[in-house]
C-alpha cells in the first residue's frame, strides 16, 4: 500500500507476477462517474492512533485494464457531494471494505506525521550537518586512562594515566599500551 507518488503500472505488473499485491490511489484518474445505483453502503474499518473504528462508506467496484494491459480492481468511494475517489488494487480476493479501509487509514497516518512535523520539528531531527565546536564546551579525553597513585619525586599524588586501550587512542598513536608492549602505529615492531 502506498500513495500516488508510487504510481507505476509497470511496477504493479512486476509485483503481481511475484504474488505481491498493491493498493494505491488511481493517479490522474479522469474517468466518467459511475451511476449512483452501482454504490452500496459498507462498514469500513478505519485504523488510527486511537484504535480501530468503523464508518459507513458508499463503495463500488469494477475491473479495469491499465495502459500496460494489467487488469486491476478499481474501487470507488462516493462522497456526500457526489464526487468519486478511485483506489486500485491488484489483490484478487481481499474484501472490498478491507481494501478501502486500508487506503482510508492512510489519512490518519499522514495526519499523525503532519502533527509530528509541525509540533516536534520531525524533519529537522536527523541531520548530517557539521557544526563548529563551542569554545567553552568541556570534552572528555578518551585517551586519558584512569586515575592512579604515583609515588616518589615531585609528581607524587594522584594523576591521570596516559595509557589507554588501543582502540580509543587513534588520536595519539605514540602512546604505549601495557598489554601490547609496543607503540601504536608501529605494526608489531617495538622500540
Amino acid at each position: 500500500m502506498f500513495d500516488r507518488e508510487g504510481w507505476s503500472p509497470d511496477l504493479f505488473k512486476r509485483l503481481a507476477r511475484r504474488g505481491i499485491a498493491c493498493i494505491t490511489w488511481h493517479k490522474n484518474f479522469k474517468g466518467a462517474d459511475w451511476p449512483p445505483e452501482h454504490f452500496h453502503t459498507f462498514e469500513v474499518p478505519i485504523h488510527g492512533p486511537a484504535g480501530t473504528s468503523t464508518t459507513a462508506v458508499d463503495l463500488a467496484e469494477q475491473p479495469i485494464t491499465l495502459r500496460n494491459g494489467l487488469v486491476v480492481r478499481q474501487i470507488r468511494r462516493r462522497l456526500a457531494n457526489g464526487r468519486q475517489v478511485a483506489v486500485i488494487t491488484t489483490h484478487p480476493q481481499m474484501p472490498l471494505a478491507q481494501v478501502a479501509g486500508a487506503m482510508f487509514s492512510r489519512w490518519s497516518q499522514e495526519n499523525f506525521f503532519k502533527y509530528l512535523r509541525e509540533q516536534f520539528n520531525l524533519d529537522a531531527l536527523p541531520s548530517h550537518d557539521l557544526a563548529p565546536p563551542e569554545p567553552d564546551a568541556r570534552v572528555v579525553n578518551r585517551c586519558a586512562g584512569p586515575w592512579k597513585r604515583v609515588s616518589g619525586g615531585y609528581a607524587a599524588g594522584w594523576q591521570r594515566s596516559a595509557i589507554a586501550s588501543p582502540r580509543h587512542c587513534r588520536e595519539a598513536p605514540g602512546l604505549r599500551h601495557p598489554a601490547y608492549g609496543r607503540r601504536r602505529g608501529t605494526r608489531g615492531r617495538t622500540r
